[in-house]
């Protein structure tokens, strides 16, 4: 997924993927996405993206690869729910 995102200079990105979806990969440096820790009554990964910028304004772009678990998660995802 690439996003690009323009707005103030202060940016909270929350990423929660739905469950049999796991964030692999993305563009915020080099390091494997770990998850936030979250109370034990949220039962879903939490990623947190803080962007900021002082008088360099470009906007800010994102690319997440994510991998999931099963075919009906991943029609799911690209489709959403079917009625």
């Amino acid at each position: 997924m690439y996003v690009t995102i323009a707005g103030p200079n202060h940016v909270n990105i929350y990423i929660s993927p739905k469950h049999g979806v796991e964030v692999i990969w993305w563009s915020v440096g080099d390091e494997y996405p770990q998850p936030i820790d979250m109370p034990d009554y949220v039962d879903r990964y939490q990623y947190f993206i803080f962007y900021s910028y002082g008088t360099y304004k470009q906007p800010f772009e994102l690319t997440i690869d994510v991998e999931v678990s099963c075919l009906t998660e991943l029609l799911l995802l690209l489709l959403g729910p079917i009625a």
